[in-house]
């Protein structure tokens, strides 16, 4: 008889890393993006508006319980990343050519 799992380890790999870590780490860039964005001349274009709506999205499907996260939010979590990972980019690279 198998039993079934009611909840996913949140060090679930994802890419080598935790799906948890993976999904805070992705919202602090975001975060940061949005701010360099916010304090440019680019507040209000479409690249802001893309991580807003990321960042929206990420807050509708993170759980309160980050040590306990259900299988189908883990799915969820992990398509967030996937769908996500090029938003933002352009202030990174802007940050990332800035600097020294």
């Amino acid at each position: 008889m198998q039993t079934t799992r009611t909840s996913v380890d949140p060090e679930l790999e994802v890419h080598g890393q935790g799906i948890r870590a993976a999904v805070e780490q992705r919202r602090a860039v975001l975060e940061e993006s949005f701010a360099l964005l916010q304090n440019s001349d680019q507040q209000g274009t479409p690249a802001t508006e893309a991580i807003e709506v990321a960042l929206s999205a990420l807050d509708t499907i993170m759980p309160k319980d980050l040590l306990h996260i259900s299988p189908s939010t883990a799915s969820l979590l992990t398509h967030w990343l996937e769908a996500n990972k090029h938003v933002g980019m352009q202030a990174a690279k802007s940050r990332s050519s800035s600097r020294p």
